[in-house]
């Protein structure tokens, strides 16, 4: 009967390893959207790559790249993180920060998550310019694949 229990306690996917987000994640690639990868280590940090893309909003441009920030457990396949990226336009060094907040769902094979985003622009005095929700599909890079 102990035997029945443990066997079955460790069998499911709710396993630690299979209910988790540390590693490299590259999105789906689809046109018109920017690939990106993201690397969530153990100690609750993530830094996202991407390609360098031009924004445009109300009367600028503005070139935006890589982010970084943190990542929490906020359930079982379920996380959040929010990151910062800045933004530089055409003869300004500085002209935005973007603020990244994300909505996790890891897929219960564990190799694929969606990410659901809310993008907030604010000016470099803290004043929000725009903000819109964004979501996108997610692949786990396995090292040697």
């Amino acid at each position: 009967m102990l035997t029945a229990i443990f066997s079955y306690a460790d069998s499911g996917q709710n396993r630690l390893e299979h209910n988790n987000l540390e590693g490299t994640w590259l999105s789906k690639i689809e046109p018109g959207v920017p690939p990106g990868l993201l690397s969530y280590m153990s100690d609750g940090r993530v830094i996202y790559s991407r390609p360098i893309t031009l924004l445009t909003g109300p009367g600028s441009s503005l070139l935006v790249g890589s982010a970084q920030g943190e990542w929490i457990r906020t359930g079982p396949h379920q996380f959040a993180s929010t990151m910062f990226q800045f933004a530089s336009g055409p003869g300004v060094e500085f002209a935005n920060l973007v603020k990244l907040t994300d909505t996790l769902t890891l897929k219960d094979s564990s190799d694929e998550m969606t990410l659901t985003r809310m993008v907030s622009v604010f000016n470099p005095d803290g004043t929000l310019l725009i903000s819109f929700p964004f979501t996108q599909v997610f692949k786990r890079v396995v090292a040697g694949q």
